[in-house]
């Protein structure tokens, strides 16, 4: 098996499925080139040693895989990989290795816990534990998979992103509505790469290490439209200073915005909420943040200024 480095991964490339799969539902592009043709980057390797060591590590025969290779944290060292046991487009379960203090049991714990929160309708909607096992020092955690590709990618990958942009705010104002009220909890990175969304109009989510029911539901609510505005290619496919995204987002008059006030109004109806609750809520959020990953370095204070001057809004009328 030929393998490609591309960034933190490494794609088996004579695995067609595997190569599909990263193309379309993991590949993120950083240039404009990257997005009219993506593809697998990297050197090509023969089996590098991270791949023998997983599967040693599961105990089975090799199979096309994926690997995620994290090693960002400094408490811990984590693999995650994607097995295609078959000819489909789409990984077979997905599975985490970690050593180190972070654990993978609460993890596991999450999991089996919103298996029996969520009412029958979203429980296909989130991964479930497959299997869960330690050894030595080391945690190996089973997923089943959620089919779809993230908004994040979506964004990032396509020639013209703002496409997306209407079904991505549609889909997760429905599933969020539905998620609080049957569960009362909060994701706590309910952000675009976390949203997946099939051809068929299905919805995943995926990445629940941050789950809590300590958190008020805002939290997501308001989490997912910061993070996607600055996260939208604004110009030329180009990343905004953090207070310009802020105000195209929640202040201007364009696609996003637009979108981002329909997903506002579709949550509150849903949920029973006065649609005039929704600015100070809001207010709330930037006065008062609970830092979640992407939004930990922002300018909180100019935020929240930069939105107490506005005369409009997402939130006006």
């Amino acid at each position: 098996m030929t393998y490609a480095r591309s960034g933190r991964y490494l794609v088996p490339l004579d695995s067609a499925p595997a190569v599909a799969y990263f193309r379309d539902s993991l590949y993120v592009a950083y240039s404009p080139a990257g997005r009219l043709l993506p593809r697998v980057h990297g050197v090509r390797v023969s089996a590098p040693p991270e791949v023998t060591e997983l599967f040693d590590t599961l105990g089975e025969p090799a199979v096309p895989a994926i690997l995620l290779l994290d090693y960002e944290q400094s408490d811990r060292a984590q693999t995650i990989a994607f097995l295609f046991r078959d000819d489909t487009p789409q990984p077979s379960e997905i599975v985490k290795v970690r050593r180190g203090s972070s654990s993978l049991r609460a993890e596991a714990a999450v999991h089996e816990r919103l298996q029996m929160m969520l009412p029958p309708e979203l429980r296909g909607t989130v991964p479930r534990v497959l299997d869960y096992r330690e050894r030595d020092d080391l945690e190996i955690l089973k997923l089943s998979t959620v089919s779809g590709r993230s908004a994040y990618v979506d964004l990032q990958n396509r020639v013209r992103p703002s496409r997306y942009v209407d079904a991505h705010f549609d889909a997760a104002a429905q599933w969020l509505a539905k998620f609080h009220d049957a569960t009362a909890a909060t994701h706590g990175d309910f952000w675009a790469r976390n949203l997946l969304l099939n051809e068929s109009g299905g919805v995943g989510v995926v990445d629940w290490e941050l789950f809590t029911t300590d958190a008020p539901p805002t939290l997501d609510l308001f989490h997912f439209p910061l993070t996607y505005g600055l996260n939208y290619p604004w110009t030329r496919y180009r990343r905004l200073p953090p207070e310009q995204a802020f105000a195209k987002t929640f202040l201007e008059s364009n696609r996003v915005s637009q979108a981002v006030r329909r997903y506002l109004q579709t949550y509150a109806a849903a949920r029973g909420m006065a649609w005039t609750t929704m600015a100070p809520r809001f207010r709330a959020f930037l006065s008062e943040p609970s830092p979640r990953p992407g939004t930990r370095n922002l300018p909180w204070p100019a935020l929240a200024a930069t939105f107490n001057r506005a005369n409009e809004s997402v939130f006006s009328g």
